[in-house]
């Protein structure tokens, strides 16, 4: 059976991938220890697979916990079949993996096969000390190695199991890992084996007896620790708390502890969020109850390809009536109620578990966390609020009103309630493109039928949510209030009606101090809400600069420069309170303080704060992107790194700072902010061709990222299909910053008869250069295929010559060339073979001193290992001879490299006060500093347009020095340049804020 390894995968395809992996089993593991794993590997891929089956390697290196990294893998590989093994495990037979896919097979219900494990679980949830054990393994300790050999199959081909061990687990069904609870090591392989039997899958043991060991476990001398006991409490407490939970510990006692449960939507045109949303049922409901209400689509075929039973019903504008059509045909003991743009989270817990541990108090109704989540803008979610929408299906228990409808029993309101825990439900119906359409249909409706049966106090805070959506803030504000004085109580509380009248205050410019007496009430209220906590401490601290900038604003320009530095020095967090009184600047217009912040610095340069937050998990996005704004370069790049993480994304999001840039850059930040979101659904903030100028721009702007770390970005270009030759142009500007695999990915995009099709053999031309560069097979052929259609670029005659050489002969004349030791570095690197990409890179300079691309990626390794600046200093010495100073510090300073640049400049005789060298050297303060006296002359000539009432920049222009001439033509011609561009930014700053005071 030959093995596929997970990489790059070569365009030349020779035969299309079975894309849903029905004959494909995944070899995963958490690696940290090389040596252990290549031996592990060594063993799986000498497994002798059934006739038909493929294998591959899922490595998972740098996982935060066990069950992150198996869900990493999870998500990442299409095999229907996964093998999770320990990384210090060796199989000992050929035929371990087929055997225990024979186990898969004979047992239909098996979600899950181990080769140890008991049949009960013990209160204490160690298994090992439980109930009919079966135990067949060989370990390796100090004191060398010994043979368990517990239990019995009773002459069948397996056993039933309560848990199993995670040594070795075959799961034939994809059920999520509860990296939600378990991050760390212990306790993630019982958790699985309790979720899949919760789901009503089985967990099996093969017959191992009578045989010899089937894997050898090099574990080593592990005493149980502190650690473990702390996992198996919260273990205890997630899944051992009631009695039907403790009934699931053994196998022989969980009979009926599942009941029936019925999934019930109403929908109309949602193929697509439909499809989502039965996909994250994981297929556990008893039965799923879809009426379509009118659709034009294939809602239905949708449907049915689920399993469910689809009902036809006329729309009559009455949300009731349609979700009791559902209703009436559930069959279930319980109900969950679903919309079709409603889904679980990605990673959650059984339904019947979540379901049977909250109503073992008796409860008939249970309650869920919803999430709004904005699609349009990243993905962006609002605070949860609980819902009701699990309940026990009794006779006579139906919808009432025709809009916001509620579940009844007859005129009395379900009771007695309780939590469901963990029940997370995501909402995308609401994203910004389609909200105003749906509030306005949902106003008329809820007027309609406040006209038959008049206005109630449940319906203020209904109209409240509407007005708000509509920007009719003032009526908002209104029903806000009535219906936290007066209206109806409510599953969720008041925090809702709180939240909307605090935005409401703010977006009718109330005065701070009525902003502020909603927060506290708010806070007083709701005290488990921290935001409202948070929202007093903001409304104090504008009340407090507000204060202090009208004692301050006759001051003199000198005075008022050190007021600012002493106000932000004086606080207990300068750099919060800096960046607050920067945000509170930009949204008053008031200029003169922005002059001042801008000319007092900050204590660290933007990026190199968003990447120590990308490295340490610490996310202080509002400071970051505060200081960020004075560029919108450096703005772009900012929101690049911190989107990498869901915690970046979570707090730019909730600050809506992608809206600080041109809507064209903004769409491809929450373009990249949906790159494997969860929520994420087909031709959401997707990209077409119409954006690749910006995709293009913005490439430009992330000139400090690494070549390597382009592949997300990358993707946002795979949005331009079905335009392939501007899927060609944009692997060409990655190729151009020598990102070759992110390149030879979109190639791949591109089907063979649209490259056939492209002028020229560019396609042809392209990836060979890809190929080559990643010492891929087929770039020879790539470049054949390019001349034979005509391929005219400049560089494709040397990459052809080298394309046609054969590998052997290659190898042994190209290791004499420093690209061919740069290349060895490279590969070297994706394999984490550190000290060997040194060696290479230390060759192939030594061979040629000025090659850039050795230099850069010597400095990244050193930066990496933690080399410090005399280190670097005194290796660089080392490799490079007093007349390659001025090249060396040249190179450097494109490299930001610091304290390194500076003693190689001023060996050069470079002058160290330029704007270039301070940035060169990391300084973006200290430049910052000195860029501040020609954004003080700009701004100045901006309050002459404003005294002059024109919104445009006539007298900014007319006063230009002469040394701006040239920039002056270039804004007039609209031709791009970073100084035009800045010109059009300070426009349409000066054009806000000039309506804003004028207004």
């Amino acid at each position: 059976m030959g093995m596929a390894e997970n990489g790059t995968a070569s365009v030349l395809r020779m035969e299309e991938r079975d894309m849903n992996g029905e004959q494909e089993i995944a070899y995963i593991t958490c690696v940290n220890n090389e040596e252990m794993y290549a031996a592990c590997r060594e063993a799986l891929a000498a497994q002798a697979l059934p006739e038909g089956m493929r294998a591959s390697f899922v490595p998972i290196r740098g996982a935060a916990s066990m069950c992150a990294g198996y869900q990493e893998a999870q998500e990442a590989s299409h095999a229907r079949y996964k093998l999770y093994i320990h990384q210090d495990c060796i199989l000992q037979r050929r035929d371990v993996v087929a055997r225990m896919l024979a186990v898969c097979a004979a047992h239909p219900d098996a979600g899950l096969v181990g080769l140890a494990g008991c049949r009960a679980l013990p209160e204490t949830g160690i298994w090992w000390l439980g109930k009919d054990l079966y135990y067949y393994v060989a370990e390796e300790k100090t004191a060398g190695c010994s043979y368990h050999q517990v239990g019995t199959t009773h002459g069948q081909d397996a056993a039933a199991m309560a848990a199993v061990d995670g040594l070795i687990l075959l799961t034939a069904v994809d059920v999520p890992w509860r990296s939600d609870i378990f991050r760390g090591w212990h306790f993630y392989d019982i958790s699985m084996c309790l979720e899949m039997r919760w789901r009503g899958y089985g967990i099996y043991v093969p017959c191992q007896e009578g045989m010899a060991p089937w894997v050898l476990h090099r574990c080593g001398d592990k005493p149980i620790t502190e650690e473990y006991h702390r996992w198996r409490g919260l273990f205890l407490r997630c899944y051992g708390e009631t009695a039907p939970e403790r009934r699931l510990f053994s196998v022989t006692e969980a009979a009926g502890v599942r009941l029936r449960l019925s999934v019930c939507y109403i929908a109309r045109d949602c193929r697509d969020e439909l499809a989502l949303s039965l996909a994250r049922l994981q297929g556990e409901p008893e039965e799923i109850v879809v009426v379509d209400t009118g659709s034009a689509d294939d809602t239905a075929a949708v449907a049915h390809s689920f399993g469910a039973r689809v009902f036809h019903e006329v729309w009559r504008d009455d949300f009731a009536a349609a979700r009791n059509a559902a209703l009436v045909k559930a069959t279930g003991d319980w109900v969950l109620m679903l919309d079709a743009d409603e889904h679980l989270a990605l990673v959650h817990g059984s339904l019947h578990h979540i379901i049977a541990r909250a109503a073992a108090s008796g409860a008939e109704g249970l309650t869920a966390a919803l999430v709004n989540v904005d699609l349009d803008r990243g993905g962006r979610a609002q605070t949860p609020e609980p819902v009701l929408r699990l309940w026990r299906n009794r006779p006579g228990r139906r919808y009432v009103r025709s809009i916001h409808e509620e579940i009844a029993d007859g005129v009395r309101p379900l009771a007695p309630l309780a939590r469901a825990e963990g029940l997370v439900i995501r909402h995308t119906g609401y994203s910004a493109a389609r909200v105003r359409a749906k509030l306005a249909r949902n106003l008329t409706l809820l007027q309609r039928q406040i006209e038959q049966h008049g206005e109630t106090n449940e319906d203020w805070r209904y109209l409240a949510d509407c007005y708000y959506g509509l920007e009719e803030y003032a009526l908002a504000l209104h029903y806000a209030k009535l219906a936290i004085e007066r209206g109806a109580s409510v599953i969720s509380g008041r925090q809702r009606m709180y939240e909307v009248a605090i935005a409401s205050l703010a977006k009718l410019a109330r005065p701070t101090a009525e902003r502020l007496t909603m927060a506290q009430r708010a806070a007083a209220d709701c005290p488990e809400e921290t935001g409202f906590a948070r929202e007093v401490q903001s409304a104090l601290l504008l009340l407090a600069a507000e204060r202090w900038y009208a004692a301050q604003e006759s001051v003199s320009a000198a005075a008022f420069h050190a007021a600012v530095k002493t106000y932000i020095a004086q606080a207990d967090q300068p750099e919060e309170r800096r960046s607050f009184l920067a945000a509170w600047a930009q949204q008053t217009g008031r200029v003169r303080l922005s002059l001042a912040l801008a000319a007092c610095p900050a204590s660290r340069s933007v990026t190199a704060l968003a990447r120590t937050a990308v490295a340490a998990g610490a996310w202080p996005a509002e400071a970051i992107c505060q200081r960020a704004t004075k560029s919108l370069r450096t703005l772009f790049l900012a929101l690049y790194v911190l989107s990498d993480t869901h915690a970046g994304r979570a707090q730019l999001l909730a600050e809506a700072w992608p809206e600080r840039l041109p809507e064209a850059l903004m769409r491809l930040i929450y373009a990249l902010c949906l790159l494997d979101h969860e929520d994420a659904i087909a031709g959401s903030c997707q990209l077409t061709a119409a954006d690749y100028a910006a995709w293009s721009e913005g490439l430009a702007m992330l000139e400090a990222v690494e070549a390597d770390d382009l592949a997300r970005y990358a993707r946002l270009a795979a949005g331009f299909a079905p335009d392939w030759d501007c899927i060609v142009r944009a692997a060409g500007d990655l190729l151009a910053r020598a990102a070759w695999a992110a390149a030879l990915s979109l190639l791949s995009l591109v089907p063979a008869q649209a490259a056939e099709t492209l002028p020229r053999g560019v396609f042809w031309y392209r990836t060979g250069i890809a190929l080559y560069e990643l010492g891929e097979g087929g770039a020879a052929e790539c470049f054949a295929r390019a001349a034979a259609a005509g391929c005219e670029e400049r560089a494709f005659v040397a990459y052809q010559e080298q394309g046609h050489l054969e590998r052997a002969s290659r190898v042994h004349s190209l290791l004499r060339t420093p690209h061919a030791w740069w290349r060895l570095g490279r590969m070297a690197e994706r394999n984490h073979q550190e000290e060997r990409a040194y060696a290479c890179y230390l060759s192939g300079l030594r061979l040629q001193p000025r090659h850039r691309e050795l230099l850069c990626c010597l400095l990244r390794l050193l930066r990496r290992s933690g080399m410090d600046d005399v280190g670097q200093i005194q290796l660089l010495r080392q490799l490079y001879r007093p007349e390659d100073t001025l090249w060396l510090a040249a190179t450097l300073a494109e490299t930001c490299a610091g304290a390194v640049y500076l003693y190689f400049a001023r060996a050069a005789g470079l002058p160290l006060d330029t704007i270039e060298a301070q940035l060169a050297a990391g300084r973006a303060d200290a430049a910052a500093e000195q860029a501040a006296v020609g954004v003080d002359t700009a701004c100045r000539f901006g309050l002459l347009a404003e005294q002059a009432g024109t919104s445009g920049l006539a007298p900014l222009l007319d006063n230009l020095p002469q040394r701006w001439q040239q920039i002056r033509a270039d804004f007039q011609s609209g031709r791009q340049t970073p100084e035009t561009c800045a010109l059009t930014r300070l426009a349409c700053e000066m054009k806000e804020i000039i309506d804003r005071r004028m207004s």
